[in-house]
């Protein structure tokens, strides 16, 4: 009897290092995006349609998140703040954009076309406007091991509008 459970406890210690279960490293959402910058002339008034293609590059299914918020450019070192302190649509180009689909899942290998359209307020202030789209992983609570810093990749595809 003693003979056979270790026999079983050998053999279960065996398995659990070849029972080639996921690994941290195949749970990585891995998204890719393309184009990554829009550099846009458009004028008070217009209305542009554009499109992005998001990429599950990974092993699993991922939920998507799109949202959006303004950016600067800190001196000479380009280094972005991303600010929604701004309210005005005037000011503000997050407000200006209309996603089409901004939640959707991504199966492994799977590309998506995020659609959307850029209106510009006729009272939209001169000057270049900057803001980023961001493609946030909503992760469940399995992805993350208890006790355990966790840290969730986003990917941003930037617009520069004049």
């Amino acid at each position: 009897m003693a003979k056979r459970l270790v026999l079983i406890s050998l053999i279960s210690l065996i398995l659990m290092f070849i029972d080639g279960g996921v690994t941290a490293q195949e749970l990585s959402p891995t998204l890719g995006v393309a184009p990554h910058t829009f550099e846009l002339d458009v004028l008070p008034g217009e209305e542009r349609f554009e499109k992005i293609k998001v990429f599950n590059q990974s092993k699993m299914p991922i939920p998507i998140s799109t949202g959006l918020t303004d950016f600067t450019a800190v001196d000479e070192t380009g280094q972005m703040i991303f600010d929604k302190t701004s309210q005005d649509p005037s000011f503000a180009s997050r407000f200006w954009f209309e996603i089409e689909n901004p939640n959707f899942i991504l199966d492994p290998g799977e590309m998506e076309e995020v659609k959307f359209k850029i209106s510009v307020p006729e009272n939209a202030e001169p000057g270049g406007k900057y803001a980023v789209m961001l493609f946030e992983p909503q992760l469940p609570s399995y992805y993350f091991e208890e006790g355990q810093p966790r840290a969730i990749p986003v990917i941003g595809v930037l617009f520069l509008i004049s």
